[in-house]
């Protein structure tokens, strides 16, 4: 397994070649249109994701990111069942019609970011905040979440709590 530590890539592509199963260390991507680079069962800790990132290839997506910050990045229609978003930053994303079944979201800050018809089914949002989630629109059925922030699950049903 190949660790990638302090590497930046801006405006650039990466190489098609096959990054599955390997771990970045505090890299920085920016820019940067990630098509048919293979990212199966990568880790990434510490990293930094700049606008735009382009996930197009739902087939070489299935990392792992820890203590990232993620800008702008459209994870739109991407099956990413059990992917974890552990203690992230993950702010003014797409998530729309996205698969997050078991996600570990655990202490991640979703600032801006877009949830709809998006499955949480059994996601575990314990300690994440800034979400904005109706649960009328996406499948939230055992999905684990923690006060206060859970209290803006309630808010597309217009009702006043004091």
């Amino acid at each position: 397994m190949k660790i990638w530590e302090h590497q930046t890539w801006n405006q650039d592509i990466l190489p098609t070649e096959q990054f599955a199963g390997q771990e970045f260390f505090a890299c920085t991507f920016s820019s940067l249109p990630l098509i048919e680079t293979d990212f199966l069962g990568t880790h990434f800790s510490e990293c930094s994701f700049g606008v735009p990132i382009y996930l197009c290839e739902r087939r070489f997506f299935t990392p792992q990111f820890q203590s990232c910050v993620l800008i702008g990045c459209n994870f739109s229609h991407l099956s990413m069942r059990g992917i974890s978003f552990c203690k992230s930053k993950v702010h003014e994303c797409s998530f729309l019609e996205a698969d997050l079944t078991g996600a570990n979201l655990q202490e991640t800050d979703f600032a801006g970011s877009l949830f709809h018809h998006t499955n949480l089914a059994k996601a575990d949002f314990k300690g994440a905040r800034s979400y904005a989630i109706n649960p009328q629109v996406n499948v939230v059925k055992k999905a684990c979440f923690s006060l206060p922030d859970a209290l803006c699950l309630l808010e597309s049903f217009e009702v006043d709590i004091s």
